[in-house]
């Protein structure tokens, strides 16, 4: 399992703190592996962003998006691989739901049931290539 720390660096002003920043997204493969690797960086767990949900992530400054990467967070691509990585997480839960006791074991608490996610084999293959399958840990076993 892995972490991941995009290239976004988008400009913006967030917070009541008023942060100015270049921002990035921090993901990862499962809900655990991110909020311990936020606690590692001194993240509030508060700042998740869509928990519960394949799309969860923090968005980091530019600091701490380089101590991610110091920490071992894996670089990727935004919006690409980034995208890839969440369609990927977003099928393992989606398997999990179907089939419990899979990688992410889902209960009902953790909200509305998943559509199926027919746009993750084809999108990946399509748009990104079959070379990226293999890149990423997450992405070991995938089948089109």
């Amino acid at each position: 399992m892995s972490v991941y720390v995009d290239d976004m660096l988008r400009e913006a002003t967030v917070g009541p703190a008023r942060i100015k920043s270049q921002w990035s997204h921090l993901i990862a493969d499962s809900p655990e592996e991110l909020l311990k690797f936020a606690r590692k960086l001194g993240l509030n767990p508060m700042w998740i962003q869509h928990p519960g949900t394949w799309m969860e992530h923090f968005d980091l400054t530019l600091n701490k998006r380089a101590r991610a990467l110091q920490l071992g967070a894996l670089p990727i691509a935004y919006p690409h691989e980034t995208g890839v990585i969440q369609a990927r997480v977003y099928q393992l839960r989606y398997d999990a739901q179907e089939n419990p006791g899979t990688l992410f074991d889902l209960d009902e608490a953790e909200g509305p049931k998943l559509d199926p996610p027919p746009f993750v084999h084809a999108t990946i293959l399509r748009n990104y290539g079959p070379d990226l399958v293999g890149r990423f840990p997450i992405m070991e076993g995938f089948q089109c």
